[in-house]
């Protein structure tokens, strides 16, 4: 019995191309033949309207929908990048501060030197450099 009722299958092998230019022939003749025949289309038109109009607004709310989701996520990329700039330039202006504050220390000590020599101008000075004496114990007296 089972095999009584094979199934007819019926299939037609077209590749895209052939399909797409069957198709476009179709199209233009079935334009011909409405403009041929003077047949009005305006329930066509409407009926088409009423079926077509709800898909397209759907589309339309997906499409701004995905568009917001990839400025996002564009303006996300961009935030991301722009952090990495301040964190880098952030870094440097520590780094130049901190060379700042040194500098500045060094000219407060060498100020107070030249004051110092300022306040004794009359007596002879000389360059030194103090190597400190080193205990026994391991330790440096005061």
């Amino acid at each position: 019995m089972k095999n009584l009722k094979k199934k007819f299958r019926f299939r037609i092998n077209l590749k895209s191309k052939h399909l797409l230019a069957i198709m476009t022939l179709f199209c233009l003749s079935c334009i011909v033949a409405t403009f041929a025949s003077g047949i009005s289309t305006a329930p066509l038109q409407e009926t088409a309207g009423i079926v077509i109009v709800p898909f397209e607004k759907s589309i339309e709310k997906i499409g701004s929908m995905v568009r917001s989701v990839r400025d996002s996520f564009k303006d996300k990329q961009d935030l991301l990048f722009e952090n990495e700039e301040l964190k880098a330039e952030l870094d440097s202006l520590t780094t130049q501060n901190n060379k700042l504050i040194q500098d500045q220390g060094e000219y407060q000590r060498l100020k107070e030197l030249y004051n110092l020599d300022q306040t004794y101008e009359d007596y002879p000075k000389v360059a030194a450099t103090i190597i400190p004496k080193i205990l026994e114990t391991g330790t440096i007296p005061l």
